[in-house]
């Protein structure tokens, strides 16, 4: 009768290492995927949309770089506090994100007093809000503003995200790696009696 030895526990866990790093880079992987498609879905379906933060006059809440989370909220219902994102009156009539200090007058398309953070004095212009909608800063990401307005960065972090997730999916899938040398089976032999 043979019997066969078991394998070496501290060999099977130095060669399931690689394998638990895999996975977790792929799931890191899927859960990005996740989170964009959502991004651009809830953009696509008007839940919210992601605004790049352009100046330093929101500073410090907002820095250029990050972008502001908006979501839509009746123009009814904008009020002094509120940080709105409106296109600037003047030419190049930009997306500004400023908070409002003042709401001159009500109604369904009220007009307002804007001024950003850092500024010391209100926006020159009074901001008349047109449509029924207006949309309103939710959540500031820093640094997300970069990725989404330099065009190399964004293909760059798609890149890197669909790399990870191709070697997460192709290994998921795969065999088991057990490293660079397979794991030997050692057959036991009983030995006669009065041997050793």
């Amino acid at each position: 009768m043979t019997k066969m030895l078991p394998d070496c526990p501290t060999s099977r866990r130095r060669h399931a290492r690689p394998a638990i790093i895999r996975q977790v880079l792929a799931s890191v992987a899927v859960g990005g995927v996740v989170l964009f498609g959502l991004f651009g879905l809830g953009s696509l379906l008007h839940w919210w949309r992601v605004v790049p933060m352009l100046s330093n006059s929101m500073s410090p809440g907002m820095r250029v770089g990050a972008a502001a989370v908006v979501t839509p909220v009746s123009s009814r219902d904008v009020g002094r506090g509120d940080v709105i994102v409106f296109q600037a009156p003047r030419p190049p009539h930009q997306l500004t994100i400023h908070r409002v200090v003042e709401v001159v007058s009500g109604g369904a398309h009220p007009v307002v007093r804007t001024r950003g953070d850092a500024n010391n004095a209100p926006d020159p212009d009074l901001v008349r809000l047109d449509g029924t909608t207006s949309w309103r800063t939710r959540v500031v990401v820093p640094y997300l503003g970069k990725i989404v307005t330099t065009p190399w960065l964004t293909a760059a972090v798609i890149a890197v995200g669909a790399g990870i997730l191709a070697l997460g999916v192709f290994d998921l899938g795969g065999e088991q790696h057990t490293g660079s040398r397979p794991l030997r089976q050692v057959a036991v032999l009983p030995h006669a009696e009065g041997q050793p």
